[in-house]
């Protein structure tokens, strides 16, 4: 017979282990690249600084090309400190001499002074052998050329140091006569010299680029730029002057604008500016990129043409903010890259806000699930990076709502729930009921023996002061025991008395509660401050003529009862977190209910799908016969990636004279519309000084304040334990 055999244990254990190391390289290749990218933006960083040490120093004449302490001697530092993007380099400047073989070497060079090399070498904590260097001579005197000439020597590099061959180099000066207008390519080394220009201070311009390539040039002094960092080159008599230019491959950038569920949203103005500059102050600097753009009805920008730099965005007008960027370091271009980049943009506008950008220090990598609290006097608020929450605290738009796009509106629900009845809350719903109460003394069932020392003549069928001596007393009291046990709650009643006061005085109280007596007018609605299902009355009779007393006959009392539903539950509308989402939390408030409502008066089930339309509500446990019953309580695992999401919320009370109510309904999730390791904080006051802190298991927690002034973004790193 053929026999028919399942999996074995050790199958399914050889199974898991090796799904085990599959995960385990997947992570430790993601950690390789993400580190990878790192490094080679620090590089790209360096040899920008490096370039522009040199341009400092090849503007320098050249018996100041030296360094402090040095031989050459000049003012340049030997050693300093740089930062730039958060990063510190340390940048070192090595000049020496050198004696040239083309006439002669020492000893038969008796002048070996023939020009200068100038090495900057940039380093960084960790950069070990990939620090950048360049180096470049510098020369008093030109190659040979025809007399009263001079040259120039150029040098072009890509973004990482290396020479770029076949750039087109465009060397023009309309300053003479006749005009110079040519161009030329550099050699295999990335050089090439111009050489025999008549002399000429400031009114060379070079423009340095090659196809595919970024553009460099020099800048003529101008308004628009009064001090350019490269300006136009001179060329002097028998001198070479000397300079380098950086170009590299294009990049583009698309941008997509959208909000926290992924809806785009369209014609969005604003502004991209990067970090190089071409000119210095005064009065301000010049920066080499600095657009405005606007995305299209779609939500969609592709800028071209970009080159490598580090880049700012902001927005134009005053409709939306920033509150978050997908993915956080996208606006560090580098060469001959695609990148995209996606604003996750809020409802409405703030002027002050804080958009915190939290960071490893060591890899520089965003951090979720960080917390980021900020405290200013009474504002104190609390998020956590990488979330998004859906959050509803308002449903007095009622029901009939599908899809959550109103937020104050819901699906459905039973008919047992209120939510009109407190803005902002959602509680049982409450019937009223109205029985009248009489007292006509002609027995004394309802007296109160301990609490009263007024005569209460059931004979007379009536209440007064009682006699001393063949005299009135002054003062005396009659109070009834509990009245009536109403289902619900006595809320308000009017009291009405048929009454002989024979020029004396009486006051009546009544409590709801069987113990809080408050003062009543007889004819005129009383509410209730404490109310209760306990009703008593207390009459107080006081006489200033021992000789005559006032009478109270009858009483009658008309009440309003209130009385809440046993339970009641509803359904919220379908919130769309716009992709596969991971759900993290439950949280509702207040998280504590009045005692006398009884436990597990709160409860909730959620549901989700990709359909839009099976709607299975569970419990924690992902089955039906569970429930949400504490705030905080994880959303379960059956749940997750999914892209639509409902709640349901049921209520019930052990006493109906009570109910439970909910104010807030959130629940935390990421999907790829949440940006990672950021946390936004809106409508904060301006020119303030707050108070961060930031938490993460793992890392040591920072607290730093924040001078708030505009819409800030902000980066704290924070550093491993």
């Amino acid at each position: 017979m053929k026999s028919q055999r399942g999996t074995t244990l050790i199958e399914v254990l050889v199974g898991t282990a090796i799904i085990g190391l599959v995960f385990s390289f997947a992570i430790t290749a993601f950690m390789l690249s993400a580190d990878k990218l790192t490094r080679s933006k620090i590089r790209i960083l360096a040899a920008a600084l490096a370039n522009e040490q040199m341009e400092i120093i090849r503007n320098l004449p050249f018996d100041q090309v030296g360094t402090q302490g040095g031989s050459p001697s000049g003012n340049l530092p030997q050693n300093q400190q740089i930062v730039r993007s958060n990063i510190t380099f340390s940048v070192a400047i090595i000049v020496d001499w050198v004696d040239d073989p083309f006439d002669g070497q020492i000893p038969a060079d008796t002048t070996p002074t023939d020009y200068k090399k100038v090495e900057v070498v940039i380093s960084w904590a960790n950069s070990g052998s990939a620090n950048v260097k360049l180096t470049s001579n510098f020369s008093p005197k030109g190659v040979e050329a025809a007399a009263n000439t001079g040259s120039i020597l150029i040098s072009v590099f890509d973004a990482s140091g290396l020479p770029v061959s076949q750039a087109d180099i465009t060397l023009t000066n309309n300053n003479l006569s006749p005009a110079i207008n040519l161009t030329r390519q550099t050699d295999d080394s990335g050089n090439y010299q111009f050489i025999g220009y008549p002399p000429d201070l400031n009114n060379y311009h070079i423009a340095v680029t090659k196809g595919g390539y970024t553009l460099d040039q020099t800048y003529p002094v101008s308004a628009e730029n009064p001090n350019p960092i490269k300006p136009d080159i001179s060329v002097i008599a028998n001198e070479v002057t000397s300079s380098s230019f950086a170009i590299d491959r294009v990049s583009s950038l698309a941008v997509a604008t959208q909000n926290a569920t992924c809806q785009a949203i369209g014609n969005i103005g604003f502004n991209l500016k990067g970090q190089a500059l071409i000119g210095n102050p005064p009065p301000n600097p010049v920066l080499k990129y600095d657009e405005d753009h606007t995305t299209d009805a779609a939500g969609n920008k592709t800028i071209s043409n970009l080159g490598w730099d580090n880049y700012m965005l902001t927005l134009l007008g005053t409709s939306r903010n920033i509150t978050g960027i997908i993915p956080p370091t996208s606006l560090n271009v580098l060469p001959n890259t695609n990148a995209n980049l996606t604003l996750v943009l809020s409802d409405s506008y703030s002027t002050d806000s804080l958009l915190a950008n939290v960071k490893d220090a060591n890899t520089n990598l965003p951090i979720s699930g960080a917390s980021v609290r900020l405290v200013y006097g009474t504002y104190d608020e609390t998020k956590i990076t990488g979330q998004g929450a859906w959050l509803q605290t308002d449903w007095n738009g009622g029901s009939g709502q599908a899809l959550f796009t109103d937020a104050t509106k819901y699906f459905e629900d039973n008919g047992a729930v209120e939510v009109n009845a407190t803005p902002g809350q959602v509680s049982m719903i409450k019937s009223t009921s109205n029985p009248n109460l009489a007292e006509s003394f002609d027995s004394d069932a309802n007296k109160d023996a301990t609490a009263s020392n007024a005569v209460w003549d059931t004979s007379a069928g009536e209440i007064r002061l009682p006699q001393t001596g063949g005299v009135y007393d002054f003062n005396a009291t009659a109070q009834s025991l509990q009245l009536t046990t109403p289902a619900g709650k006595i809320v308000s009643a009017t009291l009405t008395v048929d009454e002989e006061l024979n020029g004396q005085t009486v006051r009546y109280y009544l409590s709801a509660d069987g113990a809080s007596f408050e003062a009543v007018t007889p004819g005129n609605l009383h509410n209730f401050v404490q109310t209760g299902g306990d009703l008593r009355f207390r009459v107080e009779f006081s006489t200033t003529d021992q000789n005559q007393t006032p009478v109270v006959r009858s009483l009658g009392i008309a009440l309003t009862i209130e009385t809440y539903a046993n339970s009641g539950s509803l359904t919220s509308s379908t919130f769309d977190t716009g992709s596969a989402s991971s759900f993290i939390m439950l949280n509702w408030n207040p998280e504590n209910q009045p005692s006398e409502v009884g436990s597990e008066s709160v409860r909730f089930q959620l549901a989700a799908n990709d359909d839009n339309a099976t709607w299975d509500f569970v419990g924690p446990d992902g089955t039906a016969g569970t429930y949400y019953t504490v705030s905080g309580t994880p959303i379960a695992g059956a749940l997750q990636n999914k892209r639509y999401i409902r709640y349901k919320l049921f209520l019930q009370t052990a006493d109906v004279k009570y109910s439970p109510a909910i104010s807030g309904v959130s629940i935390d999730y990421t999907s790829g519309c949440t940006p990672p390791g950021q946390a936004f904080f809106g409508g904060l006051s301006s020119a303030t000084t707050y108070q961060v802190t930031i938490q993460k298991s793992g890392y040591v927690d920072l607290v730093v304040d924040v001078d708030i002034s505009g819409n800030l973004q902000n980066t704290f790193q924070l550093t491993p334990n």
